[in-house]
């Protein structure tokens, strides 16, 4: 899926979505600053290694229920400069 067109996509934010498998085609976002996914069950944190090589994105959180992956993710994001999503107002432009 190319979502090179969605160049108004600053956030995403994703929660209890249990048939997903693959979340890459975030990739080709050309805005996305902020991404959220809650509830993750079914993915490992090296499913979302490719969010490291985003260039726009500043802020990530996924919560995979098990504090052994979040951890793993945390530590990924870390070393790829990537903050801890914590909340905040979104203006919408």
């Amino acid at each position: 899926m190319d979502l090179s067109r969605l160049v108004k996509l600053r956030r995403l934010s994703l929660e209890n979505m249990k048939a997903l498998v693959d979340v890459e085609a975030l990739s080709s976002a050309p805005t996305l600053t902020e991404f959220i996914h809650v509830s993750v069950n079914k993915m490992r944190p090296q499913q979302y290694e490719f969010l490291c090589r985003i260039p726009t994105l500043e802020k990530v959180r996924v919560g995979f229920g098990s504090k052994k992956k979040n951890q793993k993710f945390e530590e990924m994001m870390m070393r790829a400069g990537k903050a801890r999503f914590s909340g905040g107002k979104f203006v919408f432009e």
